[in-house]
């Protein structure tokens, strides 16, 4: 039936169908008027004469397919921003989205993709992220179209390093005694710059090189580091050197493999000099590790080598040290050498020797009770002594009093021998003497008074004697 009237009806609008001929009628509908879903279309067609009818059909529009472009893991250093580009594409008609929603997902929050153009978008990894691995899911959507998600891995790592002799040699021949010095450069290989600061350590498993025998100081650049020490055998032997700077940057090593040989000596000088010019050698040999090494005490290098580790930001490691009783077993076995006994721990006492330190107080009483001192001559000998310094008081007490014990035992004795003594007192040329005496004894000018007048009352007989105990006499 041609020269018929069709019309249509759907939710995206209605229209007048267009007669291609032969009785067949045709229209074209714009999806994007409706977006994805089904849709009921309803036909009804009409002329003169003829009986009306309608039908319906049902379109289906689907979502435009899509995909997101993107690697699956991304690396970046420490401290680096890292952007990555995200490509939003169109697989139903191969062509890129734009002006899409995107979002990103991952542990700092839910931030936009920023529009880089022709359907890329960009998210950035900042600077300030620790190191981690962390996990970021995309997110793009649009109208019409199928919503795409993705989700990647971010691995944010230390900064790379490149630990290197400056020579690039590894091996280094030196002889028996000689310095030797290891220059190496430490680099960051994701910027290509050096690394300056960094904690430089030596490490020599067979103990050739002690950690107190190897000193580090800056080259002649940044990142260079010069390590130097003596080589005290003639042997081959490797070292191991670090480096390191903090958490951020990887740490580094690398062997050294050091080949010593014994000094090369001229063969007609050897043979001039045999027995002598090879003892000289020796000598020197000696005398330069004794200067550099084994004159410095093993506690001080020690301790040298603890300051070092505490200035590098490491704990020093605790040195062997004997206990006490140890070193109390090593005296006293010290001194029974001579007659082969050795006493082992268990037999050493544990206490040491109580040492009493008699009071002025209790001298003071003992020497009233000796010499028969009234309680006045106490208080005036007291205040006489609080004029001396405290730690010569109690000494000073002690040789009076010895004196008083001596004298007073030769008085008994005369007695009881029945011999008649006589009291001359001194006259005042033998007192300046006497003053003259205790003076060069080294006695203080309060001391002196007091010993003057005490011996004003003591004969010539008894200050001989009180001179005679002290190193001194009245000529």
């Amino acid at each position: 039936i041609e020269n018929a009237t069709l019309e249509y009806r759907w939710l995206g609008g209605t229209g007048v169908l267009e007669e291609i001929g032969n009785g067949i009628y045709g229209v074209e509908l714009d999806s994007v008027l409706v977006g994805p879903g089904l849709y009921d279309i309803h036909v009804s067609a009409s002329k003169s004469n003829y009986v009306f009818r309608t039908a319906s059909s049902t379109l289906e529009v689907r979502a435009i397919t899509t995909e997101i472009i993107v690697d699956e893991y991304y690396t970046t250093p420490v401290g680096d921003a890292l952007t990555i580009y995200v490509l939003f594409n169109d697989t139903s008609y191969n062509r890129t989205v734009s002006d899409a929603t995107a979002v990103a997902v991952w542990d700092f929050g839910n931030p936009n993709l920023v529009p880089v153009g022709d359907g890329e978008y960009s998210f950035t990894v900042p600077e300030t992220v620790a190191i981690d691995t962390y996990y970021v899911t995309f997110i793009l959507s649009k109208a019409n179209h199928e919503t795409a998600s993705v989700r990647i891995t971010v691995i944010v790592r230390e900064i790379a390093t490149e630990l290197t002799t400056l020579s690039g040699n590894e091996f280094v021949s030196v002889t028996i005694g000689e310095l030797v010095q290891i220059t190496v450069v430490y680099m960051d290989t994701d910027h290509s710059t050096p690394i300056s600061n960094a904690a430089i350590s030596v490490l020599q498993e067979s103990g050739i090189i002690d950690e107190n025998d190897w000193t580090v100081a800056d080259g002649d650049a940044p990142g260079q580091y010069i390590i130097s020490f003596i080589v005290p055998v003639d042997q081959q032997f490797s070292i191991l050197i670090r480096a390191q700077k903090g958490t951020n940057y990887d740490a580094k090593e690398i062997t050294v493999v050091i080949v010593a040989s014994p000094v090369v000596v001229d063969p007609l000088m050897t043979m001039i000099t045999y027995g002598g010019g090879l003892g000289v050698i020796l000598f020197l040999i000696g005398a330069l590790l004794y200067v550099k090494v084994f004159s410095i005490p093993k506690v001080i290098r020690r301790l040298n080598g603890m300051i070092k580790a505490m200035s590098k930001g490491k704990i020093p490691e605790a040195p062997e040290a004997p206990g006490r009783d140890e070193i109390i077993q090593e005296i006293i076995n010290a001194g029974l050498v001579a007659v082969n006994i050795s006493k082992p721990i268990d037999e050493i006492p544990t206490e040491t020797v109580t040492v009493v330190i008699p009071e002025t107080e209790a001298l003071l009483s003992e020497l009233a009770e000796i010499t028969g001192l009234t309680e006045d001559d106490v208080l005036a000998f007291n205040a006489d002594l609080m004029r001396m310094k405290p730690s010569e008081r109690a000494g000073f007490l002690m040789e009076v009093i010895r004196q008083e014990k001596a004298r007073r035992s030769e008085d008994i004795a005369e007695k009881k021998k029945k011999k008649k003594v006589s009291r001359k007192a001194v006259t005042k040329a033998e007192l300046e003497e006497v003053r003259a005496k205790f003076e060069a004894m080294g006695f203080s000018e309060e001391q002196l008074e007091l010993l003057i007048e005490n011996a004003r009352n003591l004969t010539k007989a008894e200050i001989d004697t009180l001179l005679s105990d002290m190193g001194g006499s009245i000529e």
